[in-house]
């Protein structure tokens, strides 16, 4: 079943799956950051958790052969909670990005979680965003 389900798949699909893995290893530093000296703001770990959550439910209804008409819609809702939740994430700790950037502070010897984290989800929001313009299943 996996294996017929795995065949008819493109190039964007395994691009989504890469950007997918970026955000939740991105995710995992989130809340490794987060428990340091920011709350994790509920709105934040919410959006995370759905961009994390819906485009798996829509791949596990398929596999169960569900119809699903908006599949190619998963990295578009994706992108969009992605960046909302990184957006928040900057936004709240955009008092140490200013002292980072102006020398108070250093990325790698005071805060290497943000670095990462910011790492990982810009990628994941790029490779996101790319992955709009492929198709996700080959049409036979």
């Amino acid at each position: 079943m996996l294996k017929n389900y795995i065949k008819n798949k493109s190039a964007g699909f395994y691009l989504f799956l890469v950007s997918y893995v970026l955000f939740i290893i991105g995710f995992v530093f989130f809340l490794i950051d987060g428990g340091k000296e920011h709350k994790l703001t509920i709105v934040t770990v919410i959006l995370s958790v759905l961009s994390i959550a819906l485009p798996l439910i829509v791949e596990i209804l398929k596999v169960f052969k569900i119809k699903i008409d908006p599949i190619n819609l998963t990295p578009i809702i994706f992108v969009t909670l992605a960046m909302a939740g990184t957006v928040m994430f900057i936004g709240d700790r955009v008092d140490i990005l200013g002292y980072i950037f102006t020398n108070h502070y250093s990325f790698t010897e005071d805060y290497p979680e943000l670095l990462v984290t910011l790492i990982f989800l810009i990628l994941s929001i790029i490779g996101g965003l790319v992955t709009n313009f492929f198709k996700l299943e080959d049409s036979k």
